[in-house]
């Protein structure tokens, strides 16, 4: 399976042109993320160095293609006021 790591909206290579060219669906996107190379740097997880990071959201739904056998997914992010305080 294909997943995108620090996928971008609008990115110069588009995700139709990924898919044409290597003959295979995109089953997962990772977006870019700033925390995680904070993190890195920090030598912390990323959820302690940004609660809001959108690579927890993309990296859990990435992880239900290995745990549910989902084919692909989508990027869903939650616009509801303060939902990430609730998660």
């Amino acid at each position: 399976r294909l997943i995108l790591n620090q996928w971008e909206k609008g990115a110069e290579v588009s995700d139709r042109d990924i898919e044409t060219n290597l003959k295979i669906p995109i089953a997962a996107r990772l977006r870019r993320d700033e925390s995680c190379q904070r993190s890195v740097s920090l030598g912390q997880l990323v959820r302690d160095v940004s609660s809001r990071s959108s690579f927890h959201a993309d990296i859990a739904a990435a992880a239900s293609l290995i745990t549910e056998g989902a084919e692909q997914v989508d990027i869903t992010p939650d616009r509801r006021a303060f939902s990430w305080l609730f998660k």
